[in-house]
């Protein structure tokens, strides 16, 4: 298995998935702190729309890697996992080339050094935003999006809470986005022209 040639077919087939690949923007990387539910998907798609930014979002990555990598190759989950984690790390690194505004829409309360790493060896600036609803809302956006069989998110929810938790204490957001601002995003984009400038 030659690593670089897998890593340049994925980000062959994922670039054309990807939006704003015309646009010149700095070197930032907006970054969620966020459970299930919480509406990451949902800003993360304002901030691409108004900063023209690039959104990248693991769930297309993975239907990359379930499409076109796992029946060419015998790969474990651990091995999609590290393959991932490469994948990500090429992908900042040459993306930024196109158009430096990454918007992560994913979490980041348990991959955050990692990505904070690569960040810093791309010399990226983060933006780091904290979602923080309630469980009631979480479990009812949860039901609302999952339509078909929400309970292992339901069932998961706590540890993502809990890991939530532990993340906000331990790393401070930029901007936090509760109930009562969740869809105001006047002060949200403000924030982020002033650490882009």
């Amino acid at each position: 298995m030659d690593l670089q040639n897998i890593l340049k077919k994925i980000y062959q087939i994922h670039i054309k998935k990807l939006n704003n690949l015309d646009q010149k923007n700095p070197k930032i990387m907006i970054l969620f702190s966020g459970t299930a539910g919480s509406g990451k998907s949902f800003i993360a798609k304002r901030i691409e729309e108004k900063f023209k930014g690039i959104r990248i979002n693991n769930d297309d990555i993975r239907d990359i890697f379930r499409d076109h990598i796992a029946p060419n190759y015998d790969l474990s989950q651990v091995d999609l996992q590290k393959l991932l984690i490469d994948y990500s790390k090429f992908l900042y690194k040459n993306i930024s080339k196109i158009n430096g505004f990454l918007i992560l829409d994913s979490s980041m309360d348990r991959g955050f050094d990692m990505v904070e790493k690569t960040a810093e060896t791309n010399k990226y600036k983060i933006f780091l935003i904290r979602l923080d609803l309630s469980e009631e809302i979480l479990i009812k956006q949860i039901k609302q999006r999952i339509e078909r069989d929400p309970e292992p998110y339901l069932l998961d929810l706590a540890r993502q809470l809990e890991q939530h938790e532990k993340f906000s204490q331990r790393i401070v957001a930029d901007y936090i986005i509760s109930e009562q601002n969740f869809d105001r995003f006047e002060n949200l984009f403000e924030e982020i022209d002033r650490r882009i400038n």
